[in-house]
């Protein structure tokens, strides 16, 4: 339970507000971190939960909109209706982004396997250019 001792510290001190965004950081961070953070909540602090609102907050089912704009607006939403439905959608939401990231950061590795030689390259040309013109200033 240490990496969820934020989120035990902020239950105990009953700021929820804090605890909510502590979820939602954790679930920036990792799946299973976000996870296991609201299976705890859920197990030790089910009071943290809102009445969900689907009316001010509608719930958008369709995985083709699960993107990063979602999520933002999902994250945002939560802050103000913290509901069951809502926190498991968000984890629904989560493993579909995770995956779809996990596959473009793949494909990406593959294309952009110069990156790492042109930023040294570039860091190189850019020390030289410094000490010339250091060496010109003394």
């Amino acid at each position: 339970m240490k990496k969820l001792s934020r989120l035990i510290s902020a239950i105990e001190e009953k700021d929820y507000y804090l605890a909510r965004s502590i979820v939602i950081g954790y679930a920036n961070q990792s799946y299973r971190l976000a996870k296991e953070a609201v299976e705890y909540i859920k197990e030790n602090a089910p009071q943290i939960f809102d009445e969900h609102d689907e009316e001010l907050y509608p719930i958008d089912g369709d995985q083709e909109s699960f993107d990063q704009a979602y999520w933002d607006d999902l994250t945002s939403d939560l802050m103000h209706n913290f509901s069951i439905e809502r926190v498991d959608h968000m984890l629904r939401v989560l493993r579909k982004i995770r995956l779809t990231d996990d596959k473009e950061s793949e494909s990406q590795k593959t294309d952009n396997s110069y990156i790492p030689y042109a930023m040294l390259i570039g860091s190189a040309v850019l020390l030289a250019a410094v000490l010339i013109l250091w060496m010109k200033r003394s």
